[in-house]
């Protein structure tokens, strides 16, 4: 019980027992009037006057008997009173108590709401966050995605351009070979045949022998058939000299560089026979 559910019913006995203590004193007042009245007057020498001194304390203490009881009796019922009132107060807060333990459980508490309630804004306010983190992350992994793209892309142009320059050398480079070998060739053949040819000096101490055998063996068969010899030897030289050599052809071999450099970018002048036969032939003088 709190002690301000009981100052109230304090302050009611004292009323109570302030309304009576004032009948008491009155009558004591009374009682003390008539008596200093007694002795102003007369003496206490006579009978009479005892008698109503006697007559008046006992209606006094009569008086006073009925007053404590009425006291008791008030203060019998206050203590009930009070006694009823704080059952009443007990029963009400615990029927509040249980209503409440009943809100707790149902869900429906005031406070309980409150704290839920609060509970909820920070779940809500987390998984925001979360949420934010996790686009942000997304988007930096696709911006990381699109740079890798990117640059594996331009590695592998860069690669295939590496890888097709690197064909067009080595095709260029097989090309310039198989012409060098068709050179070396036909100089080696040019010098065979210079090197076979007959020597165009004659003796001068073999000029009559060969006057007189021109003279003598001019229209004979042997000498014509000398003549036609030496006319087929010339005719071989002369297509030993014009004969291909087997390997690439110097038209396929330029048409398949120009498409390679148009599918390349790759620019600059195509070697040709005709360059490299004027160095050989600058080469030889």
């Amino acid at each position: 019980m709190n002690p301000d559910n009981l100052e109230p019913k304090t302050q009611k006995s004292t009323l109570v027992l302030d309304e009576i203590k004032p009948l008491t004193n009155g009558k004591k007042t009374k009682s003390n009037l008539t008596s200093g009245k007694i002795h102003t007057s007369k003496p206490k020498t006579s009978s009479r006057a005892e008698s109503k001194k006697n007559g008046y304390s006992s209606t006094e203490k009569n008086m006073q008997a009925q007053l404590r009881s009425q006291i008791l009796q008030r203060l019998d019922q206050i203590e009930k009173v009070e006694f009823a009132e704080r059952k009443r107060e007990f029963y009400q807060k615990r029927s509040e108590i249980r209503d409440e333990i009943n809100q707790v459980l149902e869900g429906t508490h005031p406070i309980y709401c409150k704290l839920v309630k609060e509970l909820e804004e920070e779940k809500d306010r987390q998984i925001k966050y979360a949420d934010e983190m996790c686009n942000s992350r997304i988007e930096i992994y696709k911006r990381e995605h699109e740079i890798s793209q990117t640059q594996t892309n331009i590695d592998f142009q860069n690669e295939r351009t590496n890888l097709i320059n690197q064909l067009v050398l080595n095709v260029e480079e097989r090309k310039r070979k198989i012409k060098d070998e068709r050179d070396c060739l036909e100089v080696t053949s040019d010098f065979i045949l210079e090197t076979t040819r007959g020597s165009s000096k004659r003796n001068l101490r073999n000029r009559g022998l060969d006057a007189i055998l021109n003279n003598t063996f001019k229209n004979s068969s042997p000498s014509a058939s000398l003549t036609n010899n030496s006319n087929t030897g010339t005719n071989k030289r002369k297509l030993l000299q014009n004969q291909p050599l087997p390997g690439i052809n110097d038209e396929e071999a330029t048409s398949d560089l120009i498409e390679l450099r148009k599918v390349t970018g790759v620019t600059g002048p195509i070697p040709t026979t005709s360059s490299n036969k004027k160095n050989v032939k600058s080469a030889k003088r």
